[in-house]
């Protein structure tokens, strides 16, 4: 049996611990009185407060808390850094084709209930061309067979001036920066505008036909022309001069596209032809079998892809790489009932780098078109119901708008007549899945 004895020296412990818990209290007690002495003489002390965790915490622990907020910042800094270097090669693979947007699918059908129709009295002969003010989807301008160019304010739904030339519109081009307004019409001649006074600043000759295309290279003064005498002239506006002359196509050329490399898309007409020029290497690519009939249209799709259309109604998209359609779309917009002779494409826009295109015709209907399986397939996505000859079409640079000139007349020439048609133009929303 064994018992436990208090001793002395555990008494002696408790009897200290007692003390310094009375000294303790004793201080706790002077302070409030410090403090309370403090507030009636009407001064107030601050200090600073401390956390529970951090009185509590480490050096060890604080170190590695420390270490773990000075890497969030650092990771917080390079995913900034990732950002921009991310838009910065999105917009550098943008300029130079090398990046496709895949849009057409949420685009699924158009609202016919906020379609702007723009009339005027000095455009009452059939609308021939149409042209947006670059990065500016307010600003357009649109030619027509009366040889009237009127500029528009889509916003406001009203012409804010206008030129008078005297013969029918062909044309319409505007560089990238908006500095100047360019315009062809069946006199032979290029006239160079400024385009927010309407003043003429030059006029080039040198073509021995009329001017079918024009077109500037993105970012930059340089412009192409082409001419139903059957050659591509370079210009540049920078000192107001002509630079050269290219030959190739056999027949009246009639339509030209360019984007940013220093190369011109054409179209040779009964020839059957398209051409790539490249200007620098002074040479020219030839690509064939993709129509029956001329071929009246061109439109870059992208610096490696491009489209075009003609009087045998088809669709045909194209590779840099091959002489022959990586896809066609044959009677794109139907027969004509009576005689089952396919329907001419008079129009093609395309929105720069997308799967997104449209056509148009005398049919009754603007069709817009989604490309698939890498630019192999061509889908019909809807079509808008129009009467006339659709004579231009063009995309607002958001692709949330499709523009449309309507005439009664195909814009080339005099061949038959929709009298039911209105010469009009109609901006059409388009519908998109958010």
């Amino acid at each position: 049996m064994s018992f436990f004895v208090r001793t002395e020296k555990s008494s002696k412990k408790n009897q200290k611990f007692t003390s310094v818990k009375r000294k303790i209290k004793k201080q706790d007690n002077d302070e409030e009185l410090d403090s309370e002495t403090e507030e009636l003489n009407g001064t107030h002390k601050s200090f600073p407060e401390i956390s529970d965790d951090e009185d509590l915490e480490t050096p060890d622990a604080k170190r590695l808390r420390l270490a773990k907020q000075h890497l969030n910042e650092i990771r917080k800094s390079d995913d900034e850094d990732e950002d921009v270097s991310k838009k910065l090669k999105f917009e550098y693979l943008d300029s130079i084709g090398k990046l496709k947007r895949n849009i057409a699918e949420n685009i699924t059908g158009y609202d016919d209930q906020n379609i702007v129709t723009l009339k005027h009295k000095l455009q009452n002969h059939p609308l021939t061309c149409l042209c947006l003010a670059p990065n500016n989807d307010k600003i357009l301008f649109s030619g027509c067979k009366s040889g009237k160019v009127l500029k528009w304010d889509i916003e406001a739904k009203k012409s804010i001036g206008n030129i008078s030339l005297d013969s029918h519109i062909m044309c319409i081009a505007i560089p990238s920066d908006f500095k100047f307004l360019v315009i062809s019409d069946r006199s032979h001649k290029i006239y160079i505008y400024d385009p927010d006074s309407l003043k003429k600043i030059h006029t080039f000759g040198g073509h021995r036909g009329v001017v079918t295309g024009l077109a500037f290279r993105k970012d930059s003064h340089q412009m192409f022309s082409c001419s139903e005498d059957r050659t591509v002239r370079v210009w540049s506006l920078d000192e107001m001069v002509y630079v050269e002359t290219l030959f190739g196509h056999q027949n009246p050329v009639t339509s030209i596209d360019a984007l940013y490399k220093e190369r011109a898309l054409t179209a040779g007409g009964n020839d059957e032809t398209l051409r790539i020029w490249k200007i620098v290497e002074e040479s020219q690519l030839v690509f064939n079998g993709g129509h029956l009939g001329s071929v009246d249209c061109v439109k870059f799709i992208s610096e490696e892809t491009f489209l075009s259309c003609g009087d045998d109604g088809t669709l045909a998209v194209w590779s840099s790489s091959k002489k022959k359609p990586i896809s066609s779309q044959k009677f794109a917009h139907g027969t004509v009932s009576t005689t089952g002779v396919a329907n001419w494409i008079s129009s093609i826009a395309t929105l720069v780098n997308t799967d997104l295109i449209a056509s148009g015709s005398c049919d009754g209907h603007i069709r817009i078109w989604k490309l698939n399986n890498n630019n192999r397939e061509i889908e019909l996505k809807f079509e808008i119901p129009v009467c006339g000859f659709v004579n231009s079409l063009q995309f607002t640079s958001d692709g949330s708008h499709i523009i449309a000139a309507i005439g009664q007349e195909h814009r080339l020439g005099r061949w038959w007549k929709l009298k039911e048609a209105k010469n009009t133009i109609l901006v059409i929303p388009l519908k998109k899945i958010e």
